[in-house]
């Protein structure tokens, strides 16, 4: 019987243009097939790692995580077979000007800011694959419209390009998916290192001898 291939995607830094804004945005995913190992990790982080006043924290982030948390989650993450670690980014810069003026622009970049990152997926992981779920945060929370719109594009507009297995998306509160949690770090380590030039996380995931590292900046 075939197996799945799983996804989980997040983003770091915003697709804001104010003074506060990040200089970068990120997209990163982890693409595996071994679900359980991804999946086991904020478990073990809990048990290991956090003090005991924290061990029943809902939701590990990266931004709230200390050093030691996000070292021991990422060396966890190193250690995946059949897992691949997929991100992109752009220098906000570059941006189209009509990107930037209209909310509807915005929605239709990031989701095709999504699809590059679902076509970087490497081809070897989706030999004997019975079914391709994509799991991303819940980015249009309060609009049922773009969720749609998501959804659809990701699985009929990107994925059909690649192959005929079905494809599932689902989003959620990544409170509730623990591949969302470790994704989130995924995310974080590479943003952090092209917006502040400090790059210990994801050479942690670099050195890995488990994970293929898949990059590209778009623009």
């Amino acid at each position: 019987m075939n197996g799945g291939l799983y996804i989980y995607i997040d983003e770091s830094g915003d697709l804001g243009y104010s003074k506060g804004s990040s200089n970068y945005f990120v997209m990163g995913a982890i693409v595996t097939k071994n679900r359980k190992c991804v999946e086991k990790i904020p478990k073990k982080i809990r048990q290991r790692v956090l003090k005991k006043s924290k061990k029943k924290v809902l939701e590990l982030k990266a931004n709230n995580g200390d050093e030691r948390v996000r070292t021991k989650l990422l060396q966890e993450l190193s250690k995946c077979k059949d897992t691949a670690i997929v991100w992109l980014w752009i220098d906000k810069n570059n941006t189209y000007e009509y990107v930037k003026r209209t909310p509807q622009n915005k929605a239709y970049h990031y989701n095709y800011l999504m699809g590059r990152v679902v076509e970087l997926v490497p081809y070897a992981l989706l030999s004997n694959i019975g079914v391709i779920e994509i799991v991303i945060d819940m980015y249009y929370k309060a609009k049922a419209v773009r969720r749609e719109e998501l959804e659809s594009y990701l699985k009929n507009e990107v994925f059909k390009k690649k192959t005929n297995v079905h494809v599932d998306v689902i989003q959620k509160d990544s409170v509730a998916d623990n591949g969302l949690q470790v994704v989130d770090f995924v995310a974080y380590a590479f943003f952090r290192c092209i917006e502040r030039q400090d790059c210990v996380y994801k050479e942690i995931l670099e050195s890995s001898e488990e994970l293929t590292i898949i990059t590209k900046q778009i623009y």
